[in-house]
């Protein structure tokens, strides 16, 4: 059988909680229905923060209406996908003009399980105040992780991106949340102290979750289960 991946936000959250929570929370869950994403700014955000990108390195610096374009020329799902990403992309210039901020591209590998991918970083370190910070983009409009998913994610970024010369930076998260009418103010939060899960306890968390998800999606598709609920995304 097939089966549907969650999101990384809903891997976070749910891994956290003990296993009859897990249950419930998974079973509150719907397949995801929205058929586009924020990619298009995922791939342009070390250009959008002035650092070299394979993508879109050949813009001069600066050239920032022109990266919006190429932003907007990417977005093949229509104009609710397009007008979105342009909003993200605008919040997280407007941010790093008014802080200074450039980017440093890093290679953060994802953490690949048995079940899974887990991708938590972008391609692409902020500089600000002379700190270095390893990046989570949240694009969404709404900030969806609870307090254990942002240790979740948290440790799972110290375990396997602060290393080597990164071994001494910062983790946030960059999100971009609507502020009215469809504008987007792009918003760094600093995840601070050390992790509290070790890269076993996650592999067990996420192991568990994806057992009990299995589990449901096959109780929904022999018809002997009723979930309803909310989005993944």
């Amino acid at each position: 059988m097939k089966i549907t991946r969650l999101s990384s936000t809903e891997v976070a959250n749910v891994s956290v909680l003990p296993s009859s929570k897990k249950y419930l929370a998974l079973k509150s869950l719907e397949e995801p229905r929205v058929r586009w994403g924020y990619q298009p700014v995922v791939d342009a955000l070390p250009s959008i923060l002035l650092a070299e990108s394979s993508l879109f390195g050949h813009l001069p610096a600066g050239d920032d209406s022109e990266l919006l374009r190429l932003i907007e020329s990417s977005c093949k799902k229509g104009p609710s996908q397009k007008a979105a990403c342009r909003a993200v992309a605008e919040a997280i210039i407007d941010w790093r003009n008014e802080n200074g901020v450039f980017g440093r591209v890093v290679s953060p590998e994802p953490l690949r399980t048995t079940v899974d991918t887990l991708r938590y970083c972008a391609d692409v370190a902020a500089i600000h105040n002379e700190t270095a910070y390893i990046l989570n983009l949240d694009c969404r409009s709404k900030m969806n992780l609870s307090l254990q998913g942002k240790e979740f994610m948290k440790s799972l970024i110290h375990h396997t991106a602060l290393v080597g010369d990164l071994r001494d930076a910062s983790v946030a998260i960059l999100r971009t949340p609507v502020v009215k009418k469809g504008m987007r103010k792009a918003v760094l939060e600093e995840l601070k102290g050390e992790p509290i899960y070790s890269l076993e306890d996650i592999l067990r968390m996420v192991n568990e979750t994806y057992s009990i998800w299995e589990l449901l999606l096959r109780e929904r598709r022999s018809g002997s289960g009723n979930a309803a609920g909310g989005s993944l995304l």
